[in-house]
């Protein structure tokens, strides 16, 4: 099972290097989320998160124009970002 999760990730991985042009943003991004977590500062990691999920559903759309308007529900039923 453990492989299984650990090759859909690496799969992905490969994936966002391929088609993403600018690694550094999303090493950006990912570090601003990193530091407010290991601040301990929610409100700094949810915008740092809200960031970071726009930003990967505007280039996930521009790689894949059929993905726009998908909305994926959380686990309360309700849309992530408005």
């Amino acid at each position: 099972m453990m492989s299984v999760v650990l090759e859909t990730l690496f799969d992905h991985g490969t994936q966002v290097a391929r088609n993403y042009g600018d690694l550094a943003k999303i090493l950006a991004l990912h570090g601003n989320i990193l530091g407010a977590l290991r601040r301990r500062d929610p409100r700094a990691a949810r915008a740092a998160m809200t960031r970071h999920m726009r930003v990967s559903r505007k280039e996930n759309t521009r790689l894949n124009p059929r993905s726009e308007g998908v909305r994926r529900k959380n686990a309360k039923g309700t849309t992530a970002l408005p």
